[in-house]
């Protein structure tokens, strides 16, 4: 993903998924690695921005996932939805992959919830 942004910011477009100049590529979906180029351009090419924004999505996006189940908890058992939201935050293996993966799955995680309140 972030070479196809690289390459996208570098003039070259959707290609090179492999940090050597391939050609274009159809081996991603174009939503992240277009999202990625933004940051890049936005930090003025530097992956250190783009990293760092990516990782602070992905805080606010599992803080909005704490609210949504605080939500769904307090639907299922009244004054005591505080329990769902806590166990999001403090249990490991509920938020592993929201370390290993960036922003997608903290972002899909926040739909589903939402999605479930609602």
């Amino acid at each position: 993903m972030f070479s196809i942004a690289s390459a996208i910011v570098g003039g070259q477009g959707f290609s090179s998924p492999y940090w050597v100049e391939t050609g274009p590529t159809a081996q991603q979906t174009p939503g992240f690695p277009y999202f990625l180029a933004a940051l890049y351009y936005l930090g003025g090419g530097s992956t250190d921005f783009a990293i760092r924004a990516l990782a602070g999505l992905n805080v606010v996006f599992s803080a909005l996932t704490c609210l949504t189940l605080i939500a769904i908890g307090n639907r299922l058992l009244p004054g005591r939805g505080n329990l769902f939201g806590w166990a999001w935050a403090l249990l490991p293996i509920l938020g592993f992959t929201e370390v290993v993966f960036f922003w997608d799955t903290a972002l899909y995680t926040f739909i589903f919830t939402f999605l479930i309140w609602f």
